[in-house]
Parts: structure tokens; C-alpha cells; sequence
């Protein structure tokens, strides 16, 4: 079954296993300002759409290279 969503945590560490690590509170404040489309926001937690996670770890890795 497929993941459908995943948390700042969750970014942060794949982020990180991608070679271009970033701040879980960076991750909530484009959830926050709506950056990272689709992001809900589950009392103290962001939860991201797959494809938007995916997405936005493209785009952030790819400013590495």
C-alpha cells in the first residue's frame, strides 16, 4: 500500500538521505505560507501529500547540483 502522506520529520530525513539536509522548522514554514501545496497542518504536525513531498524533494535537491 502506498504511503499517502508524510510529515516535516519524515521530509527533513529524506532530505537528508538525498545529500541536501534541511531544518524541519524550514519544512513548516512552507507548509505554513503554502509552498508545499496540500500541506494540512494535525494540531502540532504538517502532513504532506505524497506527490507534493515527492515534488518539492525534487525541486530542492535538484538546486544542489
Amino acid at each position: 500500500m502506498p504511503k499517502e502522506y508524510y510529515t516535516t520529520r519524515q521530509l527533513t530525513e529524506m532530505a537528508a538521505d538525498a545529500g541536501r539536509p534541511v531544518t524541519q522548522s524550514y519544512v513548516g514554514r512552507l507548509c505554513r505560507e503554502g509552498r508545499i501545496e496540500g500541506a494540512v497542518r494535525l494540531g502540532r504536525d504538517w502532513l504532506i501529500p505524497e506527490e507534493a513531498a515527492q515534488e518539492w524533494l525534487m525541486r530542492w535537491t535538484a538546486k544542489a547540483k
